[in-house]
């Protein structure tokens, strides 16, 4: 959208925005600094019931992995777990998890630990 509003081009937008995250459903999402671009995949779920509320959900594990002080992949790869629990549950506020849950859902997705409190 805002390429849209402003007729930016990725660079363009780069330069005035230091990163950028984009959600692409299933297929993942991509984080665009600077430096360069990130594709990140997607934490599998168990069985798609309603994805109402992946986005937030996505938004709020990733700010969470930010005020951690997380490495931008890392938050992103926090986000998709969150979005999953979303995915897996029908309506926008029956899902719950532990951050011991989405701490071994991350390792088992992602192949190395979480460290978050």
């Amino acid at each position: 959208m805002i390429k849209q509003k402003t007729g930016w081009s990725d660079e363009e937008v780069i330069e005035h925005t230091p990163t950028i995250v984009v959600t692409y459903g299933e297929k993942g999402s991509a984080i665009m600094t600077a430096q360069g671009s990130t594709q990140i995949d997607i934490c599998p779920v168990k069985e798609v019931v309603d994805p109402t509320g992946a986005g937030d959900a996505y938004r709020a594990g990733f700010i969470k992995g930010l005020l951690a002080g997380l490495p931008l992949e890392s938050c992103a790869r926090l986000a998709s777990v969150a979005a999953a629990y979303v995915i897996e549950s029908y309506g926008t506020q029956s899902h719950h998890f532990t951050m011991e849950d989405a701490k071994k859902r991350y390792k088992k997705t992602y192949g190395n630990a979480l460290t978050l409190e």
